[in-house]
């Protein structure tokens, strides 16, 4: 497949991402091609990205010349950081615009008839998550998490959830 161009987005929290829209061009004419195939990578924190990537590649069109949108399915996948690679058609490649599909709130419902429901608070270091606690509460818990960085390092972050539960 050759070397792919790297590009890494960050964005402003956490978010939950469904699509990816790139406009890019198919001037055959002047050997520029959509991309052959793209990996998509997430992170909570930007400096680990880990887990199976979001692979697509793309059907040549050998015959239309004109620019297109071109969509990749996210699957609601969770991160603040997005790392992209692109992989060469042609000997040119000619993105004009990225845009994506996200949502800031992740909502997990949980329902339960027992007497306890467990609840994850994740202690986010790099992107493995820890530390858990219960709550005794009947009903459906819907979880709301956010992102804090921890105080006295830059490496930490914490993943709180603030939940509501109907009885």
């Amino acid at each position: 497949m050759g070397r792919p161009v790297e590009l890494v987005f960050e964005f402003d929290r956490l978010r939950n991402f469904s699509a990816m829209y790139l406009h890019t061009s198919n001037l055959l004419s002047q050997k520029v091609q959509v991309f052959s195939h793209a990996k998509v990578y997430l992170s909570v924190g930007g400096k680990v990205f880990n887990g199976e990537p979001v692979q697509y590649s793309y059907m040549p069109d050998l015959v239309m010349e004109q620019a297109r949108n071109v969509t990749v399915k996210l699957h609601h996948r969770v991160g603040r950081f997005i790392k992209l690679q692109l992989y060469f058609a042609n000997a040119w490649l000619l993105i004009s615009e990225v845009s994506f599909d996200s949502g800031a709130n992740i909502i997990i419902m949980l329902h339960t008839n027992w007497n306890y429901t467990s609840i994850y608070r994740a202690a986010i270091v790099g992107d493995s998550a820890v530390d858990s606690y219960r709550i005794k509460r009947k009903g459906t818990v819907v979880l709301f998490p956010t992102l804090q960085a921890s105080s006295g390092s830059t490496n930490s972050e914490t993943l709180s959830f603030h939940y509501k539960t109907n009885s």
